[in-house]
């Protein structure tokens, strides 16, 4: 069974300084891509054009555990990942609780691909520190949030996403990941027994195309689930600077130390990537660079 319950309506800002805002506030959101992005570099980033001009290029499988629950990094190029999503052009997409999903779903620091500056200066300038990745594929649902501030932008394709404002995350849950018990719906029976939370408050749900960037603000809990194989995402998390931070008063903060510090090391990993090649902050597949 699954719980009754209707999504509330997502408001959509019109200008940078909204967006300032409803990170300052706490308010999840929509926003077109022309107001915070450039509109020139994220052109090139398609399902088509990454298979076109990035086929060579590596991108990570999204979940590659051992036995032992450590993470193993799994590369391998757009080109394959592409050629095997392709098949569900003429064919339904696996489900979300289909365990072979994972496999069919890439992430990688989009500076593995360009340099080109994705998100537009005068935006920029509110923060200490900006990076970004590239989603493609079938992004099975995962419910979680993020410490920093948060744009996620539909390049191709279409995705889903059901997400909380701040306020409510506290009731949910204290936990980064939740462990979905039904994959196919987030308020199922299921899910509600372990998480009685999702029944208490409000959420929304996204339908992303092309063009459309949703605004997360810290401890905004959401699930981006692809809705079709030509899915492409890029994301951009944003830390805040010591004069000025856009952070709510319900962020959370994982990370131990002072965001001075958080900003100085991610400065010094992107200096170390654009002189070795190398990123010093390293995650898994999350790179900072």
């Amino acid at each position: 069974m699954t719980f009754t319950k209707s999504p509330s309506k997502l408001v959509r800002f019109s200008s940078q300084s909204e967006v300032l805002a409803a990170f300052k506030s706490g308010r999840v959101g929509i926003v077109d891509s022309n107001i915070l992005f450039n509109l020139d570099a994220i052109a090139d980033i398609t399902f088509s054009k990454l298979m076109a001009e990035y086929s060579e290029n590596l991108i990570s499988l999204h979940s590659q555990f051992s036995k032992d629950e450590k993470y193993e990094q799994n590369w391998t190029s757009i080109h394959k990942l592409g050629m095997r999503l392709s098949q569900f052009q003429e064919k339904p997409i696996p489900p979300p609780s289909a365990p072979e999903r994972e496999s069919f779903y890439g992430v990688v620091n989009i500076r593995r691909l360009t340099k080109k500056r994705f998100i537009q200066p005068n935006f920029l300038k509110n923060f200490g520190h900006s990076f970004s990745f590239l989603w493609m594929g079938l992004s099975p649902g995962g419910f979680h949030f993020d410490e920093f501030n948060n744009v996620l932008l539909q390049l191709s394709g279409r995705k889903r996403v059901v997400c909380f404002d701040p306020i409510y995350a506290d009731t949910i849950s204290h936990d980064h990941y939740l462990t979905i018990l039904d994959d196919d719906s987030l308020f199922s029976d299921k899910n509600i027994q372990a998480y009685p939370g999702l029944a208490k408050v409000p959420y929304f749900e996204a339908e992303l195309k092309a063009g459309d960037a949703l605004i997360l603000p810290s401890a905004a809990y959401h699930a981006p689930k692809a809705m079709s194989f030509d899915s492409v995402s890029l994301n951009a998390f944003f830390t805040p600077r010591l004069q000025k931070s856009y952070l709510s008063r319900h962020s959370r903060k994982e990370t131990p130390f002072p965001w001075m510090i958080i900003n100085t090391a991610i400065s010094l990993s992107k200096l170390s990537y654009q002189l070795v090649h190398y990123p010093l902050i390293k995650n898994g597949h999350y790179e900072v660079m």
